[in-house]
């Protein structure tokens, strides 16, 4: 599986989801996540928010990172510690998280959760919906809820207007409007945890009591059942009624919260849960395929969705279903007219479970390509276009390019290609042939916060520096992944040899392109040889930053001493996972999956019955914080 495609189509879906307008559903959504941890554990789309990046009025969240839950589905799957003891359970909102800032009672701040170290600044709004004081003016600190509309307003609002989708989609929608919105009166924050507190002193001992001084200050708290002793017996006995009871309180659910009594207060003034969310088997109804759409991906694979006619599950109403691949609709006969039973578990595009009848109806693969009209070839399960003129590819590579050498915070290719096509721009040839109408007009005209941004990117693109791993990356080579260009760029003068070659080919003989890749052999082995000399093509686009003035590569050499590696499991607290897995790379430690050969496994949770701190301690492998690895690497 293409592990870049896998992590933007992660990345678009939470960026739908956390907008208000999702795609596909929890479930399929958890399965993408469960094929990339698999595939790359390291990934920095594997933190909260998958990637997320919030733009507008971006806000640091204090005292802590503000995570989502571990998830479990069934009572085997519940970690060990919550088992034959006392845990309270609570709840799962289907809402948007949100933090409220207080300062001697006072409301001074309030962010959404945003990717969990950063959110969108709702102070204004939040206000309205909560007021601006508590009873208790002694506190200082944060307290966490949902935004959620309750079933009574959500009948309000349906006979206000129509074709409204779900309570959270239109919760959604109004946070992130810039605009306040008359309809913010229906929509409650429910709050059920304290963030953080200024306090020198651990003012709360137990979950029990910060129930109990939310409930006093709060108009709308969770509500909690507590499990006198969680065991097997009282979990099949009870979970089921105890989830139908909760329903009661008159807002979309998604599952149940559990959370044991006791209570961290750590040195930052941060109060941290030991916590697992309980999901509930996914929701399954039957529709009908009105159409499959076949879009192209960045590897020219294409890739199907069905259109389906539309049905109302779990709250909303869904208009598309995930198709896999070209081999997944012949062997399944997904055709146009097909009845089929779909299943969702939450807010994103759902999956076919079966098809039930296909009504008389034959399946249709598409034999062309729906970009250059050549002919389509199979590879593996997918259809192909093996056209390496197909506009498809310029495309990609210009993509591939612009997030790479271009990288800015918060810009996702989306805005960046909103921006190129603008300025006419289609390819990397194009990129720097308009170089200078870009400049004149992004130093020519105001900017919006937007616009800055756009005008660092092509500041990285035209006159930064490139160092010689992110070149090699953004020459959008099949096989040329993160770790050969990190390998390869340990080789700088066999990379200027490759370069000089690929720029002067008339001026070498066929002895010095066996060398070249002789060299190159030896450093990345067979395969990922063959794919860069069958693209050298690709190989010509460093001319664009060789030949600039202004830009120029950095081939120093880049140290070789044996690397340590670690492991991280859960969400880290001090940076983003790609932040940090820069930082690490200084004091010669990289991230990896395999924890036989980790020096430490880094977790904030380091007494959880996780099976990533299980398998550590199978090897041996010592189990530290995030705070005491940063202190041992200095």
């Amino acid at each position: 599986m293409d592990i870049e495609k896998l992590e933007q189509d992660i990345k678009y879906y939470a960026e739908c989801y956390y907008q208000g307008h999702p795609v596909i559903s929890d479930e399929q959504f958890d399965s993408l996540v469960d094929k990339l941890r698999e595939l790359n554990p390291a990934s920095s789309v594997l933190k909260t928010g998958w990637g997320f990046e919030v733009d507008g009025d971006k806000v640091k969240h204090k005292y802590t990172h503000i995570g989502s839950l571990e998830k479990c589905k069934n009572y085997n799957e519940i970690p060990d510690r919550f088992k034959n003891t006392k845990i309270y359970i609570s709840p799962k909102l289907d809402g948007l998280s949100a933090v409220a800032y207080y300062e001697k009672g006072h409301l001074i701040k309030g962010i959404t959760r945003g990717n969990g170290e950063y959110g969108k600044d709702i102070t204004d709004k939040l206000k309205l919906i909560i007021g601006d004081v508590i009873s208790d003016l002694s506190f200082t600190g944060a307290v966490r809820g949902e935004l959620i509309i309750n079933s009574l307003n959500w009948n309000t609002l349906s006979q206000k207007y129509d074709n409204l989708i779900s309570p959270r989609n239109f919760a959604a929608g109004i946070i992130n409007r810039k605009e306040m919105d008359e309809d913010i009166k229906y929509i409650d924050l429910v709050v059920y945890k304290i963030v953080g507190q200024d306090s020198t002193v651990k003012s709360f001992i137990n979950r029990q009591q910060i129930l109990a001084w939310l409930t006093h200050n709060f108009k709308n708290t969770i509500p909690e059942y507590y499990y006198p002793v969680l065991n097997e017996e009282s979990w099949n006995m009870y979970h089921t009624q105890t989830f139908d009871t909760f329903k009661q309180i008159g807002y979309n659910l998604d599952g149940l919260v559990l959370t044991s009594n006791n209570v961290i207060y750590d040195s930052k003034h941060a109060y941290l849960y030991d916590e697992v969310a309980f999901k509930f088997p996914a929701e399954t109804t039957v529709t009908t395929i009105e159409n499959i759409e076949w879009n192209l991906s960045r590897t020219n694979r294409l890739i199907p969705v069905a259109i389906v006619k539309p049905v109302e599950l779990s709250g909303a109403v869904i208009n598309r279903a995930t198709c896999n691949n070209a081999k997944w609709v012949q062997d399944m006969q997904i055709c146009i007219g097909s009845d089929i039973e779909i299943q969702r578990s939450g807010e994103v595009i759902p999956k076919i479970l079966t098809v039930i009848e296909t009504n008389g109806n034959e399946v249709h693969l598409p034999q062309n390509c729906p970009i250059c009209n050549e002919s389509l070839e199979w590879n593996g399960v997918d259809l192909v276009c093996n056209n390496k003129h197909c506009p498809n590819i310029k495309l990609s590579d210009l993509e591939q390019w612009c997030e790479v050498i271009g990288e800015t915070d918060g810009l996702q290719w989306t805005i960046m290609k909103q921006y190129l096509d603008m300025y006419g721009i289609n390819s990397i040839e194009s990129l720097y042939l308009r170089k200078g109408y870009v400049e004149e007009d992004l130093n020519t005209r105001q900017l919006s916060i937007t616009d800055l941004k756009i005008k660092e990117f092509f500041k990285k693109l035209y006159k930064d520096e490139v160092s010689l791993y992110k070149l090699l990356m953004a020459l959008n080579i099949p096989r040329l992944g993160d770790k050969t260009c990190k390998e390869l760029s340990k080789y700088p003068d066999i990379c200027k040899k490759l370069f000089i070659y690929v720029l002067n080919t008339s001026a070498f003989t066929s002895d010095d392109y066996r060398d070249i890749r002789c060299d190159i052999f030896n450093i990345v082995k067979d395969a990922t040889t063959e794919s860069i000399f069958q693209n050298l093509n690709k190989v010509e686009n460093v001319k664009w930053i060789l030949e600039s003035s202004n830009t120029r590569v950095n081939f120093k050499q880049v140290a070789t001493s044996p690397t340590k590696y670690v492991a991280v499991t859960g969400s880290l607290q001090t940076m983003k996972r790609k932040d940090f897995e820069k930082y690490i790379e200084q004091y010669g430690y990289e991230l990896t999956s395999t924890l036989s050969k980790c020096e430490y496994l880094i977790t904030n949770n380091p007494n959880s019955g996780s099976s990533k701190n299980k398998e550590a301690r199978k090897y041996n492998v010592p189990i530290i914080t995030e705070q005491q690895f940063l202190e041992v690497i200095k």
